[in-house]
């Protein structure tokens, strides 16, 4: 069955850098799966049935926030909010309590985004449980490009700057597997080329497989960092544990 089978989302009308490499917005446009690219990008919800080939590792969903919204997750990000993190069953997981700070339409809004974002992943894996982590960032989460040890996770970042990752072809894969220590230096070795950069922007849903996925490497991402230019995030992610 295809990933993203009737889940349609809800309806939708730079940060950082080390001084080695400058990253750059992810192309608005359609990119064929026919590129047999490791890296698929749409602005149509239906990406993520590109996941299925076994070479693809990495699905991005172009999509623009609701101005109301977006108006509403940057107001909360500024604010800060606790992180709310949590594993349960999908069916159990915390989302009214995660959009405590909302109201109203942008509350609505937001609660559908992220009870189809749960029916994604939890479809995709066919998983029991998932990892629900959803709040405002401050801080550099993670300045080197990795790969999360796990089969799949969903990200979105519903204000401030987004996830960067790169396609495999752009990826040094035996840089990577030094696990070198400097964040700055290990970026430099692992990305083949500075401007392959890819970022997605506020409202942008990325599907990536992890590194226990068996058919391919999973895909290669950061966080990006913020925390020197004192930007924040409201960020979502949505991971398996199994």
């Amino acid at each position: 069955m295809p990933f993203a089978a009737g889940l349609a989302f809800a309806a939708l009308p730079s940060s950082l850098h080390d001084a080695s490499m400058s990253a750059r917005p992810v192309c608005r446009a359609d990119v064929a799966v026919g590129a047999r690219s490791s890296s698929v990008v749409s602005t149509r919800a239906d990406v993520f049935d590109a996941l299925a080939a076994d070479h693809v590792n990495v699905a991005c969903w172009l999509r623009d926030l609701p101005q109301p919204v977006a108006k509403a997750c940057e107001a909360v990000a500024l604010a800060g909010i606790d992180e709310v993190d949590v594993t349960d069953r999908p069916s159990r997981l915390p989302l009214e309590h995660a959009l405590r700070p909302f109201a109203g339409a942008a509350h609505a809004w937001l609660h559908r985004d992220l009870e189809r974002a749960v029916a994604l992943v939890s479809r995709a894996a066919r998983a029991r449980a998932l990892r629900f982590t959803f709040g405002s960032v401050a801080h550099d989460k993670c300045r080197k490009f990795h790969c999360d040890m796990l089969r799949y996770r969903l990200v979105t970042t519903y204000a401030g700057p987004g996830t960067e990752w790169l396609a495999d072809e752009d990826v040094d894969r035996d840089a990577l597997a030094r696990l070198i220590p400097c964040a700055e230096t290990s970026n430099r070795l692992v990305v083949r080329e500075p401007g392959s950069v890819n970022r997605a922007h506020a409202g942008d849903v990325l599907l990536m497989k992890g590194a226990m996925d068996a058919r391919c490497g999973g895909a290669v991402h950061r966080s990006p960092p913020i925390e020197a230019s004192g930007e924040r995030r409201l960020f979502l992610a949505i991971s398996t544990v199994d």
